[in-house]
């Protein structure tokens, strides 16, 4: 199992899940993944965070939705965290690079220290300071986060904010029916892709990846529990890849890895 105790500067390193139906969202991913969920306080009377386990280590996060965001329509998302060592001085450098600042660094009690950007074209990004919380304990299994894909209309605007404001690098690989696809690099890990979106009006954001066994038995999974299939599997270089959205409908990806086999 690839489990973690740390992470690079600018790494990938948790994903949590905003949503308005907290416990249809725990039952749901709970059958998908085999998560097991533990309730923790916020700090505001009645406020939790719930964090999900995969095999006794940690592997996602979920809050509610703020309440106006509910209100205007805004579905559920999942949300990717960046590892930083200062996330103060992170955050200094979001506007000066084409960003924008939708939360400035604050403190979740003894976990770590957060703040929220969006980068230039508008996808939002959180960046994350260790404290007793490190972010995922567990990557790349059968459910758990393994990969990243920020869709936007820029990626050389993406890829300028990111180099800039987190240190990350940058590579290109040509993939089948896709042509030259650019990367953002932790050292000499490819930690994430930046893609087109697939058809007009779609706005920028993250789609967050999931591993699983088989793809195809998954996809079928998200119908049975009441989720819904948006791209039905297909092969990639990397292995078999499905979009879907859970039941409130927050999008995600599963993908069933090559090497797994």
């Amino acid at each position: 199992m690839p489990v973690r105790e740390s992470y690079a500067e600018g790494a990938p390193s948790w994903v949590d899940l905003s949503t308005a139906d907290v416990e249809g969202a725990m039952a749901f991913y709970s059958a998908l993944f085999g998560w097991n969920w533990e309730q923790n306080e916020t700090g505001e009377p009645g406020s939790y965070y719930y964090v999900a386990s995969l095999n006794g280590h940690a592997a996602a996060g979920l809050h509610h939705q703020h309440q106006e965001q509910v209100d205007m329509g805004v579905l559920p998302t999942w949300n990717l965290h960046l590892n930083v060592a200062d996330v103060d001085a992170t955050m200094r450098k979001v506007e000066a690079n084409g960003g924008s600042v939708l939360a400035p660094a604050f403190d979740v009690m003894d976990a770590g220290r957060l703040g929220v950007a969006a980068e230039p074209s508008g996808a939002v990004v959180c960046f994350w300071q260790a404290g007793a919380h490190i972010g995922a304990g567990v990557v790349d299994e059968p459910g758990a986060y393994c990969w990243a894909d920020l869709v936007t209309s820029d990626p050389k605007g993406a890829v300028e904010f990111f180099t800039e404001v987190v240190g990350m690098g940058h590579g290109t690989h040509e993939m089948p029916g896709l042509g030259l696809v650019d990367f953002l690099k932790v050292g000499d890990d490819d930690v994430a892709a930046i893609v087109l979106p697939p058809t007009e009006g779609i706005p920028p954001h993250w789609q967050t990846n999931f591993t699983v066994a088989d793809c195809d038995a998954t996809s079928a999974q998200i119908k049975e529990l009441g989720g819904a299939i948006i791209v039905e599997p297909f092969d990639i270089p990397p292995g078999r890849l499905a979009v879907a959205t859970d039941p409130s409908g927050g999008e995600f990806a599963i993908i069933e890895l090559a090497e797994m086999h």
